[in-house]
């Protein structure tokens, strides 16, 4: 829960002072304007896909993810190349769903030269898939064994994270996530199906 908050808190700090309709919309042009001005200045931002995220509560959990891996020098890839806007769930829900998956990639990778994180964000038929990999090492624990609420590879953490993500994908019927391994890769794949009607 302390990540799922700070998730959430993230998304909304720059927007969290503005209290009218007309300021809350101001506030939000204002933070997109920000963002492209602060990071394509920004000689580490080399992300033009960030601007086919509309949704600035997503695209700020992103960005500010990708910093944290620069800063931990961390290799980051970031794909969006079509306009995503429409993302039929709960924003919340798939704020916190994206950042357990991007912290736990963090987790995984920090500490290893060779570390990458691949964020491929895409738009399939009547759907948005966002599929976040990052480079494995040492031997591949068992799928199964990672997603029972509980099991954690962290000391002193109560390995919460992909039991949170069950229980959200319960509240929401469109919302699918697998995971696998692809040679040194684990790939978590996040699919969010446009609802009927």
């Amino acid at each position: 829960f302390k990540h799922d908050s700070q998730n959430m808190l993230l998304s909304l700090k720059e927007l969290a002072d503005f209290e009218g309709r007309n300021e809350f919309k101001q506030g939000v042009m204002k933070l997109e304007e920000y963002f492209n001005v602060r990071f394509a200045s920004n000689e580490i931002w080399g992300f033009n896909d960030f601007d086919n995220l509309k949704n600035p509560y997503v695209k700020s959990i992103f960005i500010s993810k990708v910093q944290d891996m620069r800063s931990m020098k961390i290799t980051a890839e970031f794909s969006c190349p079509k306009i995503i806007e429409d993302i039929d769930i709960p924003v919340f829900d798939l704020v916190r769903v994206l950042g357990i998956t991007l912290d736990n990639a963090v987790e995984a990778v920090s500490g290893n030269s060779d570390g990458r994180i691949a964020m491929n964000i895409m738009k399939v038929r009547d759907a948005v898939k966002f599929v976040i990999s990052n480079t494995v090492t040492g031997p591949h624990k068992p799928v199964g064994k990672l997603i029972q609420e509980g099991y954690t590879t962290k000391s002193r953490h109560h390995g919460l994270g992909l039991g949170n993500i069950r229980d959200i994908r319960k509240e929401n019927g469109n919302l699918f996530v697998s995971y696998k391994y692809e040679e040194d890769m684990f790939v978590a794949t996040i699919t969010v199906q446009q609802k009927e009607g």
